[in-house]
């Protein structure tokens, strides 16, 4: 919850602040400060995995989270909007009374967390630590569905201010960059879930050759949204980049199916990997330029969000 709440205000503070020729060359520039965390982060755990133990790498992220907080709360300095500027006297106990007024669609937010959170479980537990046939697994599921229904229909009918753009959705147009989003990122995550695996299998090294094969990929994913970026800015035509982009996924996955075998070297899988991250790169910031360029100027962080 606290990294997808920073996420959304990221996406809030470029929303209003970039305009949208430049988005993608902005994206790909936060694209990399990513890339650092998880370049660093994957070969810290993996050394810490393979030192200490797996427990001690969660305990690395408590002082790094204070430290984070402290330099956003001293460091970061936005504009003060028009409406705020009303509420910058008022006692706190004023300020809480405002916030307490603020129309938040609460039934929404409680109907897609039900719905999610059942999903998750059911779908991480179900064929790795119980069978599909447990009865977890046969309960959580359908709630999950029957949630994530109810949360469409209440957010279309009833919600004064919906979490997620309802009048929005039904263009085709958007439904296919959403189709397109589903099915990269579904690729993306099934491949790097695969690689570790790949790793300790084929017994090619640690746990940290695991870290630096997926440290490859953020890599391949900042250097295709930073070059997806400028294309979109010089050129102008994204659905030639993304289509593009597309093809080349496809190449490079048949090419690692043909030749990433247990005796290739490193080097060999660095490189598929960094171009498999490219490409990947390069779709995830041709469809976010789409989809902000196709929503209207109230409904883009709408549409952004229920894009991830």
């Amino acid at each position: 919850m606290g990294g997808g709440g920073m996420g959304v205000m990221v996406a809030i503070i470029l929303n209003d602040l970039i305009p949208l020729s430049l988005r993608g060359v902005w994206q790909g520039s936060f694209q990399w400060l990513v890339l650092l965390g998880n370049l660093s982060g994957s070969q810290v755990g993996g050394a810490v995995v393979d030192g200490p133990g797996w427990r001690i790498a969660f305990l690395i992220e408590t002082p790094i989270a204070v430290v984070t907080f402290c330099l956003v709360l001293y460091t970061l300095k936005l504009p003060t909007l028009p409406t705020q500027e009303q509420d910058q006297s008022a006692s706190f106990r004023d300020q809480v009374k405002v916030l307490s007024n603020v129309d938040f669609d609460f039934g929404g937010a409680a109907l897609l967390m039900i719905a999610l959170t059942a999903l998750t479980i059911s779908l991480a537990t179900a064929g790795n630590h119980v069978p599909w046939s447990h009865p977890s697994v046969l309960t959580l599921l359908p709630v999950g569905i029957v949630g994530l229904a109810c949360f469409l229909f209440f957010e279309s009918r009833w919600a004064s201010l919906p979490l997620i753009p309802t009048q929005e959705l039904r263009r085709r147009d958007l439904w296919s960059i959403f189709g397109l989003t589903f099915f990269e990122d579904f690729s993306l995550a099934a491949f790097m879930l695969l690689t570790p695996i790949y790793v300790r299998v084929n017994a090619v090294g640690p746990t940290s050759t695991a870290g630096l094969y997926l440290s490859m990929v953020f890599l391949g994913l900042a250097l295709g949204q930073t070059i997806a970026g400028g294309l979109v800015k010089w050129v102008r035509i994204p659905w030639a980049i993304l289509l593009g982009a597309e093809g080349a996924v496809i190449v490079i996955t048949v090419l690692l199916q043909e030749c990433w075998k247990a005796q290739n070297s490193k080097g060999e899988d660095l490189v598929e990997l960094l171009l498999l991250g490219l490409t990947h790169g390069a779709i995830k910031c041709i469809l976010l330029v789409q989809l902000l360029q196709a929503t209207s100027k109230t409904s883009k962080l709408l549409a952004r969000e229920t894009k991830y």
